[in-house]
């Protein structure tokens, strides 16, 4: 399944009514929409949460950067392999947002994935998938 940008920008902001234009950079004009079990198996083979976390240096901020790293990277060496004049990138990418948790609400930053079933939040510390849920991580910032 296919989506352009202006559909993905539609779905986010209707789960993330605060979430503003300025906020949501997506850099492609289509994307591919996985399955959870598609997303599930890309985590998988992409992941980083066996890296160590290392307060300052390797955070959250980092985790998130190496898992869409990661992922762009494996999507690159399938393009090539099947070498296709398009190859569309999975609608994965990075966001910031509200996390609420034992400590109260804190900033962090995890990934996300609009699939076919909804959209998709990534604890790339952990490999943890989970269905978005506003009360829990309130996302005011996008990028895929």
């Amino acid at each position: 399944m296919i989506k352009t940008s202006d559909e993905i920008r539609t779905i986010l902001r209707d789960m993330y009514g605060g979430l503003s234009l300025d906020r949501l950079d997506l850099e492609d004009r289509k994307w591919r929409i996985p399955t959870k079990q598609e997303l599930t198996t890309i985590v998988k083979i992409n992941s980083v949460a066996h890296l160590p976390f290392i307060p300052v240096v390797q955070e959250c901020e980092e985790y998130s950067l190496h898992l869409m790293s990661r992922i762009r990277l494996w999507e690159a060496r399938k393009a090539v392999e099947q070498d296709v004049d398009e190859y569309i990138n999975y609608a994965i990418g990075m966001c910031r947002g509200d996390k609420a948790g034992l400590l109260g609400v804190t900033v962090h930053k995890m990934n996300i994935s609009v699939t076919q079933s909804g959209i998709v939040i990534i604890e790339p510390q952990t490999d943890v998938l989970w269905d978005a849920n506003p009360a829990e991580y309130d996302v005011w910032d996008i990028t895929m």
